[in-house]
């Protein structure tokens, strides 16, 4: 399957925390969506935007406003950005087999 995500940009490096870097993409040639790199607990991954609300309890949740509903869609998604990424910064970090479960928010 071709991938539906192209233009993959760095727009900045951060390297502040977990925060490494943030940029844009193309989806399916009609949606640009921006995203942040993250060095998680289980590996470096791409953030897609979400929005912060506190639920029953009064703790602070995350919704995603971006989702990628397709398993295999989304391991592509994490796989082109983090494959860009890598050889902009000459580091070889990311885990491609990501998962949403594995998103620490």
């Amino acid at each position: 399957m071709k991938s539906p995500f192209t233009n993959i940009e760095i727009t900045r490096h951060i390297n502040k925390g977990s925060l490494l870097a943030a940029g844009k993409m193309l989806v399916a040639g009609t949606a640009e969506v921006h995203f942040t790199i993250v060095n998680g607990k289980n590996g470096t991954f791409v953030s897609l935007p979400s929005k912060p609300f506190q639920d029953t309890e009064g703790n602070t949740k995350y919704q995603n406003l971006v989702k990628i509903p397709d398993e295999a869609t989304y391991k592509m998604m994490q796989k082109d950005v983090i494959k860009v990424y890598s050889e902009e910064s000459g580091a070889d970090q990311g885990s491609p087999e990501a998962t949403e479960d594995s998103i620490p928010f």
